[in-house]
């Protein structure tokens, strides 16, 4: 049988190519794993050295075919060794390695040119094969990792068997056991280039197993760093389908926030968990992840299982496992951040509010008091300067119009008083059970000489047996300048009422009605607040600051009971107040 040595030389070279669209295409599709683009390296050099070793069959390029051939494989697996070194994770010794090639070319350039001993080649290029073949199997047991452990294991193996061949090979050279011209037909030539064959199918078979395992590895470690993440994040987490929003995983502070325990969620949506407080909002939210693929940190409210309500920012992506969709949220809870806004907010607006009715009060106190005194000051002045030439009648007139200036002055302290108290939280209720009837004969009484100084007629209707469950003192401000207010409005001749009865059962319904002025629906709706007050005069023209009405709804409040009004234009006005009974 015959053997055509060049022609198998041409079939490596084949084989080579193939190797390196392999290798070319792995470097491609795994640019970011290190090593891989030495490996292609090894393989282009290594097809380049055995075309090399076909042109020897032409006499003219012969010596340098020689350099080039030799020169080309050995870069090549020394390009093997550094990427099998540094896909692995680790760095070769730079110096030895390129002090071994440049000792090497300078061999194989001097026993070419200079000395032509192909036995001294053979024995050079088959120890610097092996040598470089021990240091790739050693770097491979040396820094194997788990995943990689079968596949780098059987990778040194073969290259301990290609490096043990070629010590072999330089074993004969030494005792020229054979011509080593490498067209020559012999059986260590015919070795040669099944070898050459095998080893480089081999060396590409390991290779591309290494890089599956390792991207193996890689989404290994993916998985378990994610699984880590995602079991560790102090935020609620978990993952849905797409196409049911059933849910297939969460994370133990999913538990903790919403009450359930994983067993219990998985395999259920969150629209049978009852999660959402309004499914509106979820919906909302799987419109803008369907446009956008994704959303952060959007404010919603939850439901717990107990119940309660707490408020998230979600963040959800979706993401692709094993083909299908499914969708990531992480819901990053905000409840007490939040309570502590609305508390903040709300303490604010306390502020601005109490602020606001300072500087209104102020102002309001300032004219009223400033008229008070003008009153008494120049009535007294007058009296001072022309006592001897006013009548009798005289002086009772002005003497009036002082005692009146007086009372206002007089009401506007002890409003003034209560109010300060109230704003200073020093305002406390002492409940007891109170006579009705008693008490409102006693505030009409104080009352009687304004009604009959405008003529109006004040009418009672109180049991008296009725018994309310308030404190007296709160109680009484509440009646009085309920009554003063109807007294300060309503026409000479008028009429003002003040009723009393049992509502509801357990209830005391006080009404006070008049037949004045009456209200617009703008002042009857801010009557009780101080800082949308609309002054007005009375039909005598009373001043007030309005405190009294507003001291009425907050004391109102602290008894327990409610206050509302009902007024029209022209046809008087009804404050209605209910408290508990006795």
């Amino acid at each position: 049988m015959h053997i055509d040595l060049p022609t198998l030389s041409l079939v490596i070279i084949v084989v080579n190519l193939v190797q390196i669209a392999v290798l070319l295409l792995q470097f491609y599709s795994n640019r970011t794993i290190k090593g891989i683009g030495w490996w292609l390296a090894w393989s282009i050099f290594i097809a380049v050295g055995f075309t090399f070793l076909y042109l020897r069959s032409f006499p003219g390029v012969y010596l340098y075919s020689i350099l080039f051939q030799n020169a080309s494989i050995m870069i090549g697996l020394i390009f093997l060794y550094v990427g099998i070194t540094r896909f692995l994770g680790y760095t070769e010794n730079k110096i030895a390695v390129y002090s071994l090639y440049g000792l090497y070319v300078f061999a194989i350039f001097f026993f070419t040119f200079v000395n032509d001993d192909i036995i001294v080649r053979t024995i050079i290029i088959s120890v610097s094969v092996s040598v470089i073949a021990f240091a790739t199997a050693f770097a491979l047991f040396k820094y194997r990792t788990k995943h990689l452990y079968t596949s780098a294991t059987f990778f040194a193996v073969i290259q301990i068997i290609h490096g043990s061949y070629y010590v072999f090979r330089a074993i004969t050279a030494i005792f020229d056991f054979s011509s080593f011209d490498p067209f020559s037909i012999n059986f260590s030539n015919v070795f040669l280039y099944i070898d050459a064959i095998s080893s480089s199918m081999l060396f590409t078979f390991c290779l591309i197993i290494m890089v599956n395992q390792k991207l193996n590895e890689e989404i290994h470690n993916a998985k378990v760093h994610f699984e880590s993440v995602f079991n560790t994040s102090p935020d609620a987490a978990l993952i849905t389908r797409m196409t049911d929003a059933v849910i297939v995983n969460v994370n133990d502070a999913f538990c903790s926030v919403t009450g359930y325990t994983r067993e219990y969620a998985i395999g259920k949506s969150s629209l049978e968990l009852d999660v959402w407080k309004n499914a509106e909002d979820r919906e909302r939210m799987m419109e803008e992840i369907r446009k956008k693929g994704s959303l952060t940190n959007k404010e919603y409210t939850f439901v717990q299982r107990n119940g309660e309500v707490l408020t998230g920012l979600l963040s959800a992506t979706m993401i692709d496992l094993n083909g299908s969709y499914y969708l990531l949220g992480v819901v990053h809870d905000i409840t007490h951040r939040k309570k502590a806004e609305n508390e903040l907010k709300a303490k604010n607006e306390e502020l601005e509010r109490v602020n606001s009715e300072k500087d209104t009060l102020f102002s309001i106190i300032s004219h009223d008091l400033k008229n008070a005194f003008n009153v008494v000051l120049g009535y007294t002045g007058l009296i001072a300067e022309d006592i001897d030439e006013l009548s009798k009648d005289e002086l009772y007139s002005i003497a009036l119009k002082m005692n009146k200036a007086s009372h206002n002055l007089y009401n506007l302290l002890e409003n003034l008083l209560d109010w300060s108290l109230i704003q200073k939280g020093k305002t406390t209720v002492n409940q007891e059970s109170v006579p009705l009837f008693r008490l409102t004969e006693e505030i009409t009484g104080q009352i009687q000489h304004t009604a009959d100084h405008k003529k109006i007629n004040i009418e009672k209707s109180v049991a008296h047996d009725l018994l309310v469950l308030t404190d007296r003192s709160m109680l009484s401000v509440v009646l009085r300048n309920l009554l003063s207010n109807a007294l300060k409005f309503t026409n000479p001749g008028g009429t003002v009422s003040l009723t009393a009865e049992k509502h509801n059962g357990g209830n005391i319904l006080i009404s006070v009605r008049d037949t004045g002025i009456g209200m617009s629906k703008e002042i009857s709706d801010n009557i009780f607040n101080l800082n949308k007050k609309s002054f007005r005069a009375g039909t005598y023209n009373e001043t007030g600051t309005g405190l009294g009405m507003t001291l009425v709804k907050e004391y109102v409040s602290k008894l327990g009971g409610t206050i509302s009004v009902e007024s029209e234009e022209g046809k008087g006005s009804l404050f209605t107040v209910i408290l508990p009974s006795a």
